[in-house]
């Protein structure tokens, strides 16, 4: 089940990476031609929130429900910080994870309750960039930890 779900995570991972980039390409051209926010950049907003959700339950149940071979399983913080890969996921991963979905809603908001398009363009640009940034550092910092 564990193999399932992680790799059900991955996969949902280059999804959201897939349509970041394609959310963020397709805000900042709006934004600066001055093009008029439709219907398909709500559904893509909409949509880009929802793969961050399903990352968090998958994270979660993976996490908390489906944990790989550790060797000592009720392990105390001071123990995962001193192992430098637990330390990531138990820390650094989910907090940078969690922030990512933090400013990913908080941009929802704004973008929904701005009436200017350039103005939703750009909230989206900035919010949704930066929490595409700070997934991409995740993964990166969860692959060098890996090798």
């Amino acid at each position: 089940m564990y193999k399932l779900v992680i790799n059900l995570h991955i996969v949902i991972s280059c999804i959201f990476i897939l349509l970041a980039a394609v959310v963020l390409t397709r805000s900042i051209y709006r934004w600066i031609k001055g093009k008029k926010y439709n219907p398909v950049d709500n559904y893509l907003s909409i949509s880009l929130i929802l793969f961050l959700y399903i990352q968090l339950i998958s994270g979660i149940s993976l996490y908390f429900f489906l944990r790989p071979l550790l060797g000592d399983e009720n392990l105390t913080l001071i123990e995962v910080n001193q192992r430098s890969t637990l330390q990531f996921w138990a820390i650094e991963h989910l907090s940078l994870m969690l922030f990512a979905i933090l400013l990913a809603q908080v941009g929802r908001l704004f973008i929904s309750k701005t009436q200017n398009d350039r103005r939703k363009y750009k909230n989206t640009s900035f919010y949704y960039g930066v929490s595409f940034v700070l997934v991409l550092v995740s993964i990166g910092i969860a692959l060098v930890k890996q090798y």
